[in-house]
């Protein structure tokens, strides 16, 4: 698993994706096993969270409105 840089907005550890995010989280029982992965909005990485699924929800929809609205065919 490669170190990416922290996310300039949360300052949160970044992950490429879902897998590996969550791969992490199985390989550190030691910090909390409720760990869930969402997509970030500001920087398009995964980061964990311990918030509840409904609050991922709501991120997630964020993230897919603002991937859209930047998303350019060029």
């Amino acid at each position: 698993m490669t170190v990416l840089p922290k996310c300039p907005a949360t300052g949160k550890s970044s992950y490429r994706g879902q897998h590996e995010a969550l791969r992490w989280a199985r390989g550190n029982r030691h910090y909390r096993s409720t760990f869930r992965a969402y997509p970030c909005a500001a920087c398009g990485r995964w980061h964990l969270t311990t918030q509840p699924r409904d609050r991922l929800i709501r991120l997630y929809r964020l993230f897919l409105r603002t991937q859209r609205h930047t998303w350019s065919p060029r």
